[in-house]
């Protein structure tokens, strides 16, 4: 999936989904492929962010995220579109 926010270019894929059968809440680790792109194509950012699925919500890894950005505004951005991204897969995974 391709999504487009003012000067950045976001592709995500999920490539795996791990379980974590030992907590008392149901938890899930989702492993999503990300290439993230100015508008005239270079490259900002490729590589895995991990996010992390229960219950109660969506939380993308901080440390993964701080790695793929150092602007702060950007780093809000690129949370802001995982949790979109993995919110219409979230009953399937």
């Amino acid at each position: 999936m391709v999504i487009q926010e003012n000067d950045y270019r976001f592709q995500f894929t999920i490539k795996e989904v791990q379980d974590k059968p030992d907590q008392t809440i149901e938890e899930k680790i989702v492993l999503v492929d990300t290439v993230i792109t100015y508008k005239d194509g270079r490259c900002l950012y490729d590589g895995q962010l991990r996010v992390k699925c229960n219950a109660f919500g969506i939380y993308p890894f901080p440390a993964d995220i701080a790695k793929a950005a150092s602007n702060p505004s950007l780093r809000q951005t690129i949370s802001y579109q995982l949790k979109r991204f993995i919110r219409p897969a979230k009953p399937f995974l």
